[in-house]
């Protein structure tokens, strides 16, 4: 979730602290596979199960997991396309690729938010601003953008409608001709950021 190349991708795993502990006092376990062996330390003081996929048996862990879990929450890319596979329910966080397809119809999107010409971007003009498609952190530089992670609180209250099964997503990209994943987008973040539709 914080160590890939392309820094771009990455999550701020304090702002899945809050979520984090909601799923632990809703006894939930939580696993975490990675090749980042610092990031054991945090899952240790969080209560998290953590998998080195340097271990090829973890690997096949990995796999299982996503196929029996009640929910997958990070992004969604590598391993993530399991999701697509079980259909597993799932909170992909912090996307920067708005005009991919999602192959998951259980799934919901939690994009970042684009600062440019010193605020931020409405989703609307993601396309007509050709920023529909960041790939590497050169993209941010040359096209002199920001990007804003999805915050501790929009985690945290999506996450708890989902499990309460009382969310849904918003479909609203032939109303507001919108990049692609935003039709995944969960009714609680939209209200959360309404202003950014319109």
């Amino acid at each position: 979730v914080n160590d890939r190349k392309n820094k771009l991708r990455n999550s701020n795993l304090k702002n899945y602290l809050k979520t984090i502990n909601f799923l632990k006092k809703k006894k939930y376990n939580l696993f975490l596979f990675s090749d980042n062996l610092k990031l054991e330390r945090f899952c240790n003081n969080n209560g998290i199960k953590f998998f080195d996929i340097n271990n090829p048996v973890n690997k096949t862990i990995q796999i299982f997991i996503f196929k029996v879990c009640d929910i997958y929450i990070g992004s969604y890319s590598g391993m993530g396309h399991f999701t697509d596979l079980f259909k597993t329910k799932s909170i992909y966080v912090d996307e920067v690729f708005y005009n991919s397809f999602i192959f998951n119809k259980n799934s919901y999107v939690l994009p970042k938010k684009i600062w440019f010409n010193n605020k931020i971007l409405k989703y609307k003009n993601i396309l007509s601003n050709n920023l529909d498609n960041i790939f590497v952190d050169k993209d941010i530089k040359s096209k002199k953008i920001k990007l804003i992670n999805v915050s501790e609180n929009e985690l945290f209250q999506v996450t708890k409608k989902i499990l309460s099964r009382k969310e849904k997503t918003i479909k609203v990209n032939k109303r507001f001709k919108l990049p692609i994943m935003i039709n995944y987008l969960p009714t609680t973040y939209y209200k959360l950021n309404s202003k950014l539709f319109y």
